[in-house]
């Protein structure tokens, strides 16, 4: 009888001991591709940002984590509306500060699908600039605008890059606020029809 005692004990310490030696090896496993995931999601933030990025040089430097380029097409006998947000177009304004670029076509039949029309040319751009939800909103004035020139991301075909000209901006207290230029690196969002 203690010969049976005695040998199940032994057969429960190796089964204890082998449980926890395949504890640690699932431990190990588990914590390598945990720390192999980590490093591929380093490696891919680094090269592109998700959301796009806008830098613009005012009295100091102002850097927003977004830029999104949507374009908006009514009809063929309305221009068609490209616009950059540094926050979120499908909800109220929440991220401050807020930045909205907005740039016209010429009326055209043609259905522009992505922004490559406008890429390398000049464009006349309005803009719009918000840094606290009770701060001043700074525009360009009527009948004014900077000039923005697209082109293509040369590493994501579904990011734009863009260079923001000079010009002087009107706020809405009656301060102005000079843009020195700017760059933009904005994430491409689909056509929107129909509506402005």
């Amino acid at each position: 009888m203690d010969e049976l005692v005695a040998s199940a004990k032994e057969k429960t310490n190796q089964i204890t001991d082998a449980t926890a030696t395949m504890k640690e090896q699932v431990s190990g496993v588990a914590a390598g591709v945990s720390e192999q995931a980590s490093r591929v999601i380093d490696q891919v933030e680094t090269v592109l940002p998700g959301s796009g990025e806008m830098v613009l040089q005012l009295d100091q430097p102002l850097t927003l984590s977004r830029a999104e380029l949507q374009i908006v097409r009514v009809d063929a006998e309305r221009p068609i509306v490209l616009q950059v947000f540094s926050y979120p177009t499908d909800k109220p304004i929440a991220d401050y500060p807020a930045v909205m670029l907005r740039a016209l076509s010429e009326p055209s039949d043609s259905v522009f699908t992505d922004p490559s029309p406008w890429f390398d040319k000049p464009l006349s751009c309005s803009v719009f600039i918000q840094k606290t939800p009770e701060g001043p909103i700074w525009a360009t004035q009527l009948g004014e605008s900077i000039e923005l020139t697209l082109s293509a991301h040369s590493e994501d075909a579904n990011m734009v890059s863009g260079k923001l000209g000079t010009g002087t901006l009107a706020g809405s207290d009656g301060s102005s606020l000079t843009l020195s230029g700017g760059t933009i690196t904005a994430k491409r969002l689909p056509v929107v029809r129909g509506t402005l």
